[in-house]
């Protein structure tokens, strides 16, 4: 049962989201607080799965609140309710909430969102990959880019110029910013030479993202010499499901964050190869031997797939919940009830169709992508993705 914690200083509107809630069939355990302090004070007290809370109460808002469970109980998946449906000022809120509601909601939209946090949050919390990580001592750590616009984003007096700043002292950051802003995805009249320029473009949070991929790749490049051919793979499957995940997501907000997820979702197998050489090595053989995929065998060989790996050390550095989720659900997106394209669904539907179309020591060409009729026509993407196949010539190179 999922234990839910609502805070909200209008007590009708609580009272009415819990009824509805239950008669919508949600069988959760709810509880209600009318004010951030009463909230704080409960959970001094009682375990909960998921807090939503209302950006707008007086004294503490919702977004100090969650700031605080953010910092106090980590394992709370967080939920921001408000009224603002400005995309630039819910982004400024994402070190905060992992998600968000904008009211007015329904109750089953409000149903669909906390279960899917709560989902995640079981993944990354799970007993048995805490025990697998523990294996690892010296999980990546945030480079110093990373850690400086971490910070600017938590700052509300933090602006473009403070995140330029940043990417112009990091020369593989900036070239990837380039690459990124100047695609023919975006159809710019003009190449955008300046970095100030491309960071207001793009967004602060998807330059942030776009440092920790830029970080991941290269730290493991320089650390994993004897598998230099398998992290040069996994960076052209990145580009390539990238890419096409970008192209399935039509908001341009939600097209950034499957690009970056998409560079990401195998941050698993990266950590796999630099931390646990011996056992990737294993995980490669007993895939030849029996001709299935590696994700279908880590499980028993790691403890854990690669997949939560990921996911767990994105949500450790503080990534936002669209790409953790992408990240951690990019083979089994499908199993979702909730289908409306956007990063998580685009990355499962790009991951699948490169992989099946590349070929190497990883991936195999030929491969089935899996992918059924029926989901991607409940997703809006089947004639999308029909073109992408014909235009795809050759994924990993892209």
């Amino acid at each position: 049962m999922i234990r839910v914690l609502f805070v909200d200083d209008d007590v009708m509107l609580l009272d009415d989201l819990r009824n509805m809630l239950l008669m919508s069939g949600a069988e959760w355990d709810i509880e209600l607080a009318v004010s951030a302090e009463e909230a704080l004070k409960v959970m001094a007290h009682q375990a909960f799965d998921v807090i939503v809370a209302d950006m707008t109460m007086p004294g503490m808002d919702g977004a100090e609140l969650l700031s605080i469970v953010r910092d106090e109980h980590p394992q709370v998946m967080r939920v921001l309710m408000t009224g603002n449906a400005d995309v630039s000022f819910t982004s400024r809120l994402v070190p905060h909430a992992q998600q968000f509601l904008h009211k007015p909601c329904q109750s089953s939209h409000v149903k669909a969102v906390v279960e899917r946090a709560y989902e995640l949050g079981q993944r990354l919390h799970d007993p048995e990959l805490k025990r697998s990580l523990e294996l690892v001592t010296d999980l990546p750590r945030p480079p110093e880019s990373v850690l400086r616009l971490n910070a600017l984003l938590d700052s509300p007096d933090a602006g473009i110029e403070d995140v330029a700043d940043v990417v112009r002292h990091d020369m593989a950051l900036t070239v990837k910013l380039f690459q990124l802003v100047n695609s023919a995805y975006y159809g710019l009249s003009r190449n955008i030479q300046e970095v100030r320029e491309a960071v207001a473009y793009l967004g602060m949070n998807t330059v942030r993202n776009l440092a920790i991929s830029v970080e991941m790749f290269r730290s493991v490049s320089a650390t994993s010499v004897a598998h230099a051919g398998i992290v040069e793979e996994l960076h052209e499957h990145a580009n390539a499901v990238a890419e096409m995940a970008r192209q399935l997501v039509l908001v341009r907000e939600q097209a950034n964050e499957a690009f970056v997820a998409g560079l990401l979702h195998d941050v698993g197998l990266l950590v796999l190869v630099s931390h646990f050489p011996d056992r990737f090595d294993a995980l490669q053989e007993a895939s030849q031997r029996s001709s299935l995929p590696i994700w279908d065998l880590e499980a028993d060989i790691i403890g854990a797939t690669h997949a939560d790996i990921g996911a767990y050390l994105l949500n450790l550095w503080g990534l936002p919940f669209a790409v953790v989720e992408a990240v951690a659900r990019h083979h089994d997106a499908m199993a979702l009830s909730q289908r409306k394209m956007d990063p998580t669904h685009a990355v499962c539907i790009a991951d699948a169709i490169v992989s099946s179309q590349h070929n190497g020591k990883l991936l195999r060409e030929g491969v089935d992508p899996g992918l059924e009729t029926a989901y991607l026509e409940e997703l809006g993407v089947l004639e999308r993705v029909a073109g992408l196949l014909s235009l795809s010539e050759s994924p990993a190179s892209s």
